[in-house]
């Protein structure tokens, strides 16, 4: 029928073409996509939205489906396909959005007074302890050491320095990172009798 419609409407009749209603609507039945309408990424109500401004923002589309909403409800004749929400920022920025990694690192831990005792995920040539508890020894941090309170061992010493955190999303992705030499010393194990254990204390 539709192709019929275009058929008369190319023939015309008496002379005079169809209507542009009827033109408009003749259109929308031949499209094979979504309809597009003009995005604009401010929210329609600011006070909805009070980060909208804020940098990591920039790029975010707000009330898209209310905008859309509202712009073909006034239309003539509404298209059979309307367009999907594009994403957070406008399908544009993919799952980061306007952010990576070189926006999220930042090393500025390092520059921190660490003190005598930092806790954390403990990484050390192929030692890694996941509720580490390390500790600098001495009066002038001649060693260190880092105590398990899974095992109530201590998984390593070292000598050197202390710890140290990575770059990648301001430090808080690989834990902390021995600074320095291993220093041999006894293996111990774990208690064979159950444990609680209570913490540590200065």
């Amino acid at each position: 029928q539709l192709d019929l419609v275009r058929f008369l409407s190319e023939l015309g009749r008496d002379g005079k073409p169809l209507s542009a209603d009827l033109q408009q609507a003749i259109a929308h039945s031949q499209m094979h996509g979504p309809a597009e309408f003009p995005v604009t990424k401010e929210p329609l109500v600011a006070n909805h939205w009070p980060n909208a401004s804020r940098p990591v923002n920039r790029d975010r589309l707000y009330d898209f489906y209310t905008k859309q909403a509202e712009y073909f409800r006034i239309q003539h004749h509404v298209p059979r396909l309307l367009a999907q929400f594009p994403g957070l920022d406008g399908g544009t920025q993919g799952h980061w959005g306007n952010q990576n990694e070189a926006v999220w690192a930042d090393g500025r831990w390092n520059d921190a007074v660490l003190g005598s005792v930092q806790g954390g995920v403990f990484h050390a040539d192929g030692t890694t302890v996941a509720r580490g508890v390390c500790v600098r020894l001495g009066d002038r941090g001649e060693l260190s050491t880092c105590f398990n309170p899974d095992t109530l061992t201590y998984d390593a010493v070292w000598s050197g320095g202390f710890v140290n955190f990575d770059s990648v999303r301001h430090g808080f992705v690989s834990g902390v990172r021995m600074v320095g030499q291993l220093v041999p010393h006894p293996k111990q194990s774990a208690p064979e009798m159950p444990f609680k254990y209570h913490g540590f204390y200065r």
